[in-house]
């Protein structure tokens, strides 16, 4: 009469367990995913003064201390002074 009791009991947990693995994997399947994806590269110039600042696309070739061409502000050089990557922050559905 024991083993029967124990049978049950055994039987009950393994049902519990597999619904509590059902319920894991539905509810995985529909979290939100944070993905860094790089959307552009860009080059910020100076003037040599500091009075004059802008940013740009990266262009091939383009690397720290480059001189751009003169500043429209006092005439002084510009030069790349830091290049770096812009990331947006996407939120996506996973799907499998």
């Amino acid at each position: 009469m024991s083993s029967d009791y124990l049978t049950l009991l055994f039987i009950a947990i393994m049902i519990v367990l597999f619904i509590q693995l059902i319920v894991n994997y539905v509810s995985s399947r529909k979290q939100s995913v944070e993905v860094d994806v790089p959307r552009k590269i860009i080059s910020k110039i100076r003037c040599v003064h500091g009075d004059y600042e802008t940013e740009r696309e990266y262009h091939e070739g383009d690397f720290v201390g480059k001189i751009e061409g003169a500043c429209p502000k006092c005439g002084a050089e510009l030069i790349i002074d830091t290049i770096y990557t812009k990331y947006f922050r996407q939120t996506t559905q996973s799907r499998k």
